[in-house]
């Protein structure tokens, strides 16, 4: 039995397919063998309970003997002892609240003065901001900082916005309530691409993840709608709307399932089965609330995802798994044919990827069809402009 530690300091992010064919030559289960080191801060993707995982390490009994270090320790156990975990990893990528009032509304503005000597051409369609709608569950600061150093990576004279999605945001508060607490990030970019002004200096592009944060940027959507006096479609020039393992279709069982998903981890036992119990009159409740008309369901958010006047005549990728047991594949593509109709759409489909985890399987794969979306979107709008 050789002990394995699969690292690689020349990449931010192990690629899925890496892990899987080590993991696939044991007979440990994949959910509990998959970690994935990003900078120095490991990262556990594919666990089952995303907030309460630790590294895993296995044996395997065809993987070669790590060779030890100049001291004659294990190798392999000194490059972990060396990544100690970061304790704010949206902070260290310079990430802070735009308002201290609304702590999950985070901006990222990048150092344009070394970025105009390293690039010192723009195109007039670039991407100015992108703006990140998260998830809810296992949606950790580590998990987030994967997607934001990757666009910083790939567009590093683009700003942030984030949108932190939590529990409350989709079970307690109202829509206006939300609404309140994104105005920060409506006076953000209503200054960004101020209302009348040129549209030459580039747009935004607009990422979504699962339902939570859909019904975030529906939200945004209207907030910023209901500020345009001049019109009421989408005011903001955006590139392409990103929907990343979104949008499922209801149904009381998805719906618990979801609910589950988004539980706080806790390590006392009992207390998740607790929590697991709880939820079914709760779920339930809504599941009728939501058939009766009284809350917003999501079929109602599919609805108003494809209304023409929400994002407005703007391309869209759509990302998705077969293996995401939250959202099907089927209900994503049902959602892209309605308005592939009326806009540019372009779908990815992953194969064994779990909900909101899509870089983990092929991490590659994933930033080069984003790259490739928006390519092709900024081509198009720069031809228009």
């Amino acid at each position: 039995m050789s002990f394995v530690c699969i690292y690689n300091p020349s990449a931010d992010l192990l690629t899925y397919s890496n892990v899987v064919r080590t993991a696939t030559r044991s007979s440990v289960p994949m959910k509990h063998s998959v970690s994935t080191w990003y900078g120095r801060t490991t990262l556990p993707l594919a666990c089952n309970r995303k907030d309460s995982c630790e590294l895993h390490l296995y044996n395997f009994n065809d993987s070669p003997k790590p060779k030890p270090d100049q001291n004659g320790a294990d190798s392999s156990k000194t490059i972990i002892s060396n990544m100690p975990p970061t304790a704010d990893p949206l902070g260290a990528l310079s990430f802070a609240a735009i308002d201290p009032a609304y702590p999950n509304t985070l901006l990222y503005t990048p150092d344009l003065r070394s970025q105009t000597q390293q690039c010192p051409s723009q195109d007039k369609a670039a991407v100015k901001v992108i703006v990140l709608a998260t998830w809810l569950g296992g949606a950790s600061a580590s998990r987030i900082a994967v997607y934001c150093r990757g666009y910083q990576a790939a567009y590093p004279t683009a700003s942030i916005l984030l949108l932190r999605t939590v529990l409350s945001d989709i079970t307690v508060k109202t829509f206006a309530a939300l609404q309140t607490q994104l105005e920060p990030a409506r006076n953000y970019l209503l200054s960004a691409f101020p209302p009348g002004g040129s549209q030459t200096e580039g747009g935004a592009l607009l990422h979504m993840f699962s339902h939570g944060g859909c019904n975030t940027a529906l939200q945004l959507s209207r907030l910023l709608r209901g500020s345009n006096t001049l019109e009421a479609s989408f005011p903001i020039p955006l590139i392409g709307v990103v929907l990343d393992s979104c949008p499922g279709s209801s149904g009381f069982v998805k719906a618990y399932s979801g609910a589950v998903y988004s539980l706080p981890a806790v390590r006392i036992p009992g207390i998740n089965l607790l929590g697991r119990a709880c939820l079914f009159p709760v779920i339930g409740s809504i599941s009728l609330l939501q058939a009766w008309g009284l809350l917003s369901s999501v079929e109602d958010l599919r609805r108003e995802l494809n209304d023409f006047d929400t994002f407005g005549p703007t391309p869209r990728l759509y990302l998705h798994s077969k293996g995401d047991r939250l959202v099907a594949a089927e209900d994503v593509a049902s959602h892209a044919a309605e308005i592939g109709a009326r806009v540019p759409v372009v779908r990815e489909v992953w194969e064994v990827a779990e909900h909101v985890t899509l870089p983990l399987e092929d991490s590659e794969r994933y930033w080069s069809a984003v790259k490739s979306f928006v390519d092709v979107s900024t081509r198009t709008r720069g031809a228009k402009l």
